[in-house]
């Protein structure tokens, strides 16, 4: 009873995701729920190094943008199929997480963080001076959509509907994947280095393995959601390996939910469809996100997410004791008492604020 009471909600925003392209013709919002699914992956990829593992680190775009260049290069300049760029991405991207997590995991604190900003900085000075095979300032251009199937029998996914079936299709396999191994002894031992590393290593858990694994699998999922990216836009340019990537990828995680499965994709949500929403205040746009964002982190630190989990254990409990005392325990009565505490604690930070400023004022006098 309990696995269908949790099935059940999966399966109506499956069923809703699915039928979106038919009942919403919205082609620019099509356009953003595209966006969406690829983010979502790309934040998932974050969330697995950051929430699971307990690692920092602001190379994750460098993963992605490589990713998409090395698809973009073998599809547009030597016309293979873009399932054979996906092989190639994912070959590249998983070697390079390798060679650079080999020596770099093994350093603490904050120089493993500095190693990645110059990755960052490396392949992104790269991507600019290296014009003649990337492009330069001036972008990888006409990199071809998606096909499957020989000539003209098969299915082309340069249309949005089309494509944003492929996107939510690669979300569905990448958060199952990232599920099993969470849950799987590999997965324990992330929880286990990131709750307490020394621990860990005293019980014959190796850190250093577990941080590589999670380390190349966070560099491949990002390298599908680049390559997923580059086939969708037609076009690569140095910027995807800008800051503001760094800082998008941070924020999904953060305010969906750091080390939850679903927190990644609700991230994505906020960052990606926020902004368009605020996009009526015009020049006070980014402002009003900005304030929505600081306001998210204060009185949600453990994300959208984090914040609904806690609220559904808190009435389980609650309901627990009502029951308890032969109470009623529904719905609008944990309403009315989440309403009187939280009125209580803005109550209680008055009176204590009061009483502070006439302390200040007594000692001035």
């Amino acid at each position: 009873m309990a696995k269908a009471k949790q099935t059940l909600p999966i399966l109506v925003l499956l069923g809703v995701a699915f039928a979106l392209p038919h009942i919403w013709d919205r082609p620019y919002y099509m356009h953003l729920m595209v966006l969406l699914w690829i983010m979502a992956i790309f934040a998932i990829s974050y969330n697995l190094y950051l929430g699971f593992l307990g690692g920092f680190s602001m190379g994750q775009p460098a993963f992605f943008g490589v990713g998409g260049y090395a698809t973009g290069l073998v599809t547009a300049k030597l016309d293979w199929p873009a399932g054979l760029g996906l092989l190639v991405a994912v070959g590249v991207v998983g070697v390079g997480a390798f060679i650079i997590g080999f020596p770099a995991l093994r350093l603490k604190g904050p120089y493993f963080v500095l190693i990645t900003i110059a990755l960052l900085g490396i392949v992104g000075n790269l991507s600019n001076t290296l014009y003649k095979v990337t492009g330069g300032s001036s972008g990888l251009r006409n990199i071809p959509a998606p096909a499957i199937g020989v000539g003209n029998k098969g299915w082309d996914f340069h249309t949005t509907n089309y494509f944003y079936y492929l996107a939510l299709g690669f979300l569905i396999v990448t958060y199952l994947l990232v599920h099993w191994l969470i849950y799987s002894r590999i997965g324990r031992g992330f929880i286990a280095v990131r709750d307490n590393e020394d621990l860990a290593n005293s019980l014959g858990i190796n850190p250093f393995r577990y941080k590589m694994i999670g380390f190349i699998a966070s560099a491949v999922i990002s390298g599908v959601a680049g390559w997923l990216y580059a086939h969708y836009v037609h076009i690569l340019d140095p910027t995807v390996f800008g800051f503001n990537y760094v800082f998008d990828v941070m924020f999904m995680v953060i305010l969906g939910g750091t080390g939850t499965l679903p927190g990644p994709v609700v991230g994505a949500f906020i960052v990606v469809f926020i902004p368009e929403i605020l996009r009526m205040a015009a020049e006070w746009r980014m402002f009003y996100f900005a304030l929505f964002m600081l306001a998210m982190i204060i009185f949600m630190p453990m994300g959208l997410w984090g914040f609904v989990k806690m609220q559904q254990m808190r009435y389980q409990e609650w309901k627990a004791m009502r029951l308890a005392e032969g109470l009623s325990a529904g719905l609008p009565s944990y309403l009315m008492y989440l309403g009187k505490e939280y009125w209580g604690k803005v109550t209680d930070f008055t009176s204590l604020m009061r009483a502070k400023f006439r302390r200040g004022a007594d000692q001035e006098v």
